[in-house]
């Protein structure tokens, strides 16, 4: 497991229990794309420094293989980048007003 992936977790949950509920979702974002790419960097050793440059969306699509955890990715990556605009495209998910 990633220790700057649990370490941003952490961070995100933390702030997420004191009620900074617009800062947790940018930051798990983060510790979302740490995990993802940590885990591909798994998977493809020989390709880290490709992995490290790319996208998260890109990293998903080349290096993940397994299609849950690459559906499940994509709807998290989805979400992390609605957490970072003033308009929310997926305000289905969203626990607080805008």
């Amino acid at each position: 497991m990633s220790p700057t992936f649990c370490e941003i977790f952490s961070q995100s949950y933390e702030a997420e229990q004191d009620g900074s509920l617009y800062i947790c979702g940018i930051g798990y974002g983060k510790a979302l794309e740490f995990l993802i790419k940590y885990y591909a960097k798994t998977l493809h050793p020989n390709k880290e420094v490709d992995i490290e440059k790319c996208s998260l969306a890109k990293c998903i699509q080349n290096y993940v293989d397994n299609e849950r955890i690459k559906k499940s990715s994509d709807l998290a990556r989805w979400l992390r980048n609605d957490e970072t605009h003033y308009v929310k495209k997926y305000r289905f998910f969203r626990r607080i007003s805008g």
